[in-house]
């Protein structure tokens, strides 16, 4: 431990005396002391012990990861331990699983690493795939807690904001977010000067353009981390960029963890994976000021609903999971590896309803609970039934005719030959206890929230009509909807017993399916 300590010492010294001939602005001795923590973390197995235990704490309502148990009597006492003993994993790590596995696992790991990074702060930062395994009962456990980074709360809600930017194309947004996190100066954008080596001031404009330009050339810029390092790094030769001594760890976790989705599924797309824990750490901030500004991006001075902030979050990357799976379907003679649970995009369909739906029951979401029931209901009915909410009109027609299709089971029925249902997400007994009480508190809260706005509807006798006959449209053609699907349906599966159905699908059908590829 001395000669680790010595070498570090002597390694700061080193950078901070190279910082100072070379001139330049990058903190390479702080760099340096993040790194050697780092170093110092991995030799202290009783710390390391003390990750994992708090780990497991913070994360226990994920349900489906966890760190392995650790055994005190065989690990030594604190600051003398020379070994780490815990209880043995049995599983298998990624590149052993079957495909379907690997994308199950994949979207794990992801939404694991994501809900470290932007909701609990407590980040695994050596996440490479000896360090992650599929255990028995499909649960992925980490490995390896000797390498920990801590985010604050202001940086967590930062990077929640940047996923959304990025999936969106909003890079005005995402410049901001640069400026947030520390990745630019605080106090201005500066660019490089025309002539001389120093830099001169550069406006929000120019920033954005420069930022549109680099990650929109990048081969994966809205869909990679790594495009997104090498975007910055072009930048940096024209803008001051700063590195933030916490970012080392994390890039490092993410990059590594893209590495380990792009074996499961080359198209994998690391921000919509990451979407839904960073819409509900948007909805959800911790700080006083993220408060403040969760509900200034909800509600004006007069309390009405900002819809383009509310049609960003629920038509962002909108892709169904019923839409997701049928486009990724084929009959069932198909072979493809990846049809036995669909794509990954049915996967974060799938995955987005369960995360982001539970917060309105969830502790920390009282302050959407206060927005949904201070907006105004008058500007609600306004809007809805203008022509600037048809998008949202027609979203909640097709999941108000998807839920009447499942329920009358014929859709799914003439669905079941050819499409696998979705895995269900392996969740432990803490984290089932902990899903049932927010669903209770969730029905507790609507009730109230609907409460509230109906008190307001029958004050006003003229309102309450619009907002009847709005209603009544959206559910007349709901159900005109799932009518309609619901007998293409069954006939497509009475088809297939007709003589000309089974010609199709024994000739016409594999040849154009052969010509396809």
């Amino acid at each position: 431990m001395r000669q680790v300590a010595l070498d570090w010492t002597c390694w700061s010294l080193s950078l901070s005396t190279l910082k100072r001939l070379w001139g330049t602005t990058t903190e390479l001795d702080v760099i340096a002391d993040e790194v050697g923590q780092g170093v110092w973390q991995e030799l202290d197995y009783t710390q390391e012990a003390a990750h994992m235990d708090e780990f497991n704490v913070r994360h226990k309502w994920l349900g489906f990861v966890r760190a392995p148990a650790w055994v005190p009597k065989y690990t030594g006492p604190a600051g003398r331990a020379r070994v780490l003993t815990t209880e043995w994993i049995n599983g298998r790590h990624i590149a052993a699983l079957p495909q379907e596995k690997k994308i199950i696992m994949t979207q794990m790991a992801v939404e694991a690493c994501v809900a470290q990074l932007i909701y609990t702060g407590f980040v695994h930062a050596d996440p490479h795939e000896g360090n992650m395994m599929l255990d028995n009962d499909d649960m992925l456990v980490f490995l390896d807690f000797g390498l920990i980074s801590e985010v604050e709360p202001k940086i967590m809600e930062g990077f929640a904001k940047g996923i959304q930017h990025m999936i969106s194309g909003n890079w005005e947004g995402l410049v901001l977010v640069f400026q947030e996190v520390g990745f630019t100066p605080a106090d201005g954008f500066l660019k490089r000067e025309t002539r001389g080596a120093g830099y001169e001031p550069a406006t929000l404009e120019e920033m954005t353009a420069a930022v549109a330009k680099t990650l929109s050339a990048e081969e994966g810029g809205q869909s990679r981390f790594g495009a997104l390092a090498t975007g910055l790094a072009k930048l940096s030769a024209n803008f001051k960029f700063l590195t933030p001594p916490y970012i080392i760890l994390l890039i490092r976790t993410f990059l590594t963890l893209e590495g380990i989705a792009e074996q499961a599924d080359p198209n994998f797309n690391i921000y919509t994976s990451a979407l839904p824990y960073a819409i509900r750490r948007a909805m959800a901030p911790s700080t006083p000021e993220g408060q403040k500004l969760m509900r200034d991006a909800f509600l004006s001075d007069k309390d009405e609903l900002r819809w383009d902030r509310i049609e960003e979050l629920v038509l962002i990357d909108s892709v169904d999971e019923g839409d997701a799976v049928s486009s990724s379907a084929m009959d069932k003679d198909g072979a493809a590896a990846g049809d036995v649970f669909g794509d990954s995009q049915a996967l974060v369909a799938q995955r987005s309803k369960e995360v982001v739906g539970r917060l309105l029951g969830a502790r920390e979401g009282a302050a959407l609970r206060r927005v949904a029931s201070t907006a105004s209901t008058e500007s609600m009915v306004e809007y809805l039934s203008s022509a600037k909410a048809a998008r949202l009109r027609k979203r909640s027609v097709k999941l108000l005719s998807r839920a009447m299709q499942e329920f009358w089971t014929a859709r799914r029925f003439a669905h079941e030959p050819r499409v696998a249902p979705l895995p269900e997400w392996p969740e432990s007994e803490e984290a089932r206890r902990i899903r049932e009480r927010q669903d209770r508190a969730q029905k507790r809260a609507l009730a109230h929230i609907f409460g509230t706005h109906m008190r307001r509807l029958l004050r006003n006798p003229l309102l309450l009509a619009r907002a009847a006959a709005l209603v009544s449209q959206i559910v007349t053609s709901a159900v005109v909807y799932a009518v309609a699907m619901t007998v293409v349906d069954w006939l497509a599966f009475i088809n297939k017993f007709t003589p000309w159905g089974m010609f199709w699908s024994h000739f016409i059908a594999p040849s154009s399916k052969r010509g396809s590829v």
